[in-house]
């Protein structure tokens, strides 16, 4: 008996990599504005170089805030420096620093 594929079917979200994060490439050093881009660049190397720096554990990807490497993407996306830049400030929405605190 076969069931049709809709039934199984669950929706995962899909996790947005072209929002502005800057990151760099730990095996060539090249800086990208998002991680869409360094994945895209990340196809121009060869798996060897890939492989070697996760094995090592020397990282592909390094964040351009606080310039720790990680193995991927996908564990960068996780790091939180991520959630800082996707819009959690201290500053209102107004734009204004009057309302900032300082203690």
């Amino acid at each position: 008996m076969c069931l049709p594929w809709l039934f199984f079917k669950r929706d995962i979200p899909l996790k947005r990599f072209d929002r502005f994060f800057p990151c760099a490439c730990n095996i060539c050093g090249r800086n990208f504005e998002t991680m869409e881009k360094f994945i895209k660049h990340s196809g121009f190397h060869s798996i060897e170089d890939i492989n070697n720096g996760i094995y090592t554990q020397f990282g592909t990807v390094r964040c351009g805030k606080c310039f720790r490497s990680f193995s991927t993407a996908e564990v960068m996306s996780k790091h939180p420096c991520a959630t800082v830049i996707e819009g959690l400030s201290p500053i209102s929405s107004s734009g204004s620093l009057d309302s900032l605190v300082i203690q």
